[in-house]
């Protein structure tokens, strides 16, 4: 067990990451769960503040199969533990899903709220520029600048416009 406020994990290797292969060197942490080589087991890391406190959080990893790992993490909210995000072994991403939605060829992310929907927001150096919501009566795609909402297709080639005075422009697309 480490007593106190830091633990230091260092090296000195300088063999550089690569994202893609388990190397030998740098500082590494290693929790296991090494009495068990079934799937559906996993390893994780929790966070408390104080021993008294029922207040935490974890991240961890799953193994669904053998093979292939599964990232996710547990926060607190009312004394209700539950998963809010996870990331599974073929990179698709769910928020409040633990079993994201996956179609064959492509990468998503998959939001998911028990009455409201979920939302995508996009910022421009702190200020809201535009989002995206889905709810169960509608998807709603909207600015919240003065900004046009674009459709293009071919790379940049512009087909459809809604600009900021609500008129929709097709095919040779002028503001004027």
């Amino acid at each position: 067990a480490v007593q106190g406020t830091t633990a230091t994990f260092t090296t000195n290797s300088s063999t550089a990451y690569d994202g893609t292969a388990i190397q030998n060197g740098g500082a590494r942490l290693t929790i296991f769960n090494g009495s068990n080589t079934t799937s559906d087991t996993f390893a994780d890391i929790h966070f408390k503040c104080h021993q008294t406190s029922t207040a935490e959080a974890r991240i961890g990893m799953e193994m669904p199969s053998v093979n292939n790992s599964e990232l996710f993490f547990i926060t607190e909210s009312s004394n209700n533990l539950g998963e809010r995000l996870r990331i599974t072994a073929n990179g698709d991403i769910g928020v409040n899903q633990s079993s994201p939605h996956t179609i064959s060829g492509y990468k998503g992310i998959t939001i998911n709220h028990a009455t409201h929907g979920g939302f995508v927001q996009f910022q421009d150096d702190g200020t809201n520029t535009s989002r995206v919501v889905g709810g169960p009566n509608a998807i709603e795609i909207n600015t919240q600048t003065s900004i046009p909402i674009l459709f293009k297709t071919g790379g940049d080639n512009e087909r459809l416009r809604i600009d900021t005075s609500g008129r929709l422009l097709t095919g040779n697309i002028s503001e004027t």
